[in-house]
């Protein structure tokens, strides 16, 4: 539960809902793909994925703040953009022709490099 909860707020969507009924006994768990501001999310394909607007901005701010060569650790990532860690990972590898890793677990860090 804890990772839904997280993922609809990292998303900027409406809280999911948890509802319990009796006789007979149900608990129904309601996500909504929404904004918490009520606008719609925008999706767009890219490259044969669903891709929000807010995540292509996401990524954009990661590439344009990271420098050539340069070492970030993930919680410059998360101040950046505002997110969690579970998320700035997954944005940070799938920016993986962009970024490279180096080190491993705890002392990771990111570097931006060349693409092709």
């Amino acid at each position: 539960m804890p990772n839904i909860y997280n993922t609809w707020n990292d998303e900027g969507w409406k809280d999911p809902i948890i509802t319990e009924t009796f006789d007979p006994d149900r608990t129904t768990l309601t996500l909504e793909f929404v904004s918490k501001s009520d606008d719609k999310k925008v999706t767009i394909k890219s490259d044969d994925k669903k891709v929000t607007i807010r995540t292509k901005e996401n990524y954009q701010k990661i590439l344009d703040y990271m420098e050539m060569e340069k070492d970030y650790t993930l919680r410059d990532i998360c101040e950046l953009i505002g997110v969690k860690e579970t998320r700035a990972k997954q944005l940070l590898s799938e920016l993986s022709d962009y970024i490279e890793y180096v080190g491993k677990n705890r002392s990771r860090r990111y570097r931006r490099i060349r693409k092709g």
